[in-house]
């Protein structure tokens, strides 16, 4: 995926006619499985249950369509607010616009939600401060709408040459991987931050994690029983899920690479609208294989691209 979209962001030049959209255009085009907020009064806490909850959203807004409305308590002030979800896009418009000054007796503030957008700067040099204090940090969040922005660390906690931060809008989540980032009077390219399905680590199974395993042991390289991977002295590969001769944790299994698409589908949505990539497989690692094991295997990636295509086309019709 990454040479993919590096091979876009080289073809593409400040010559080529940019069509510049307004965000809602970007939220219709590119729908979220939902769409939530928060409201904060002090007033909430005086309506006691659901019903009165809803009854007042309604009064104050005409809407009553509503996925969730869930009370948190704030451990400090004590004070109340509400978490509302709503599936429609048009309902989040409505919802998120100016409410009666009456509204839950006091009046009420509105907290909005980001979409789940994060991207990774490439090659930033590793004594770069990702801190709140730097100014070229700041410089990023005012000129990109970027947020969270942090340092990568590795397995043993040492910094990365990358940086991760979230975006405000689906559009800074575009413009920033198509035209990259300057940091200083440098320019630096962006890629998205895609997710890796994480199976139990004690069982290998995919629809749990470890804290709620009940079962034995078994290797996640091997499939056998009585030891860690780590500890694993078989040569060869077997799949814990689909029994393919592979680790259960790799993108060559048809079940994981399930997973994979099904948790990114909202970025894979994106990123295939805007062309910088031209399927959902392109985010699954199945090239890394010896000649030897990439002739044998073909036939079965071929097999995994097609049943990937057809699992994200009826993912996306179902959005």
């Amino acid at each position: 995926m990454t040479t993919n979209i590096i091979k876009y962001q080289t073809n593409t030049t400040k010559s080529m006619t940019n069509i510049e959209h307004d965000e809602e255009f970007n939220e219709r085009k590119y729908k979220r499985d939902y769409y939530d907020f928060e409201l904060i009064g002090n007033g909430i806490s005086g309506y006691s249950n659901i019903y009165e909850r809803i009854d007042e959203i309604k009064r104050c807004t005409g809407i009553d369509n509503l996925e969730m409305v869930r009370p948190i308590v704030e451990k400090n002030s004590k004070n109340m607010k509400l978490k509302i979800k709503v599936k429609e896009y048009s309902d989040y418009k409505t919802l998120t616009k100016e409410w009666p000054l009456d509204s839950f007796k006091t009046g009420i503030k509105i907290k909005k939600s980001y979409p789940n957008l994060k991207v990774i700067v490439l090659d930033v040099q590793r004594n770069f401060k990702a801190n709140q204090d730097n100014i070229e940090i700041k410089a990023l969040q005012d000129n990109y709408g970027l947020y969270n922005i942090r340092r990568i660390h590795n397995h043993k906690n040492q910094p990365c040459n990358k940086i991760t931060a979230k975006c405000k809008k689906i559009s800074d989540f575009i413009d920033v991987i198509k035209d990259g980032v300057f940091i200083g009077s440098k320019k630096y390219r962006v890629i998205p931050h895609t997710v890796n399905y994480r199976v139990c680590s004690k069982c290998g199974s995919l629809k749990h994690q470890q804290k709620d395993c009940f079962k034995a042991q078994y290797c996640l390289k091997c499939s056998g029983t009585g030891h860690h991977i780590d500890n694993c002295n078989s040569f060869f590969d077997k799949c814990i899920n689909c029994l393919g001769p592979h680790k259960c944790f790799s993108d060559k299994c048809k079940e994981f690479a399930q997973k994979k698409i099904f948790i990114n589908r909202f970025v894979l949505k994106i990123l295939i609208g805007e062309k910088f990539i031209s399927s959902a497989s392109d985010i699954l690692q199945v090239g890394n294989d010896s000649k030897e094991d990439q002739t044998s295997e073909s036939s079965d990636t071929s097999k995994l691209n097609d049943l990937i295509e057809s699992i994200f086309s009826d993912k996306i019709n179902n959005l």
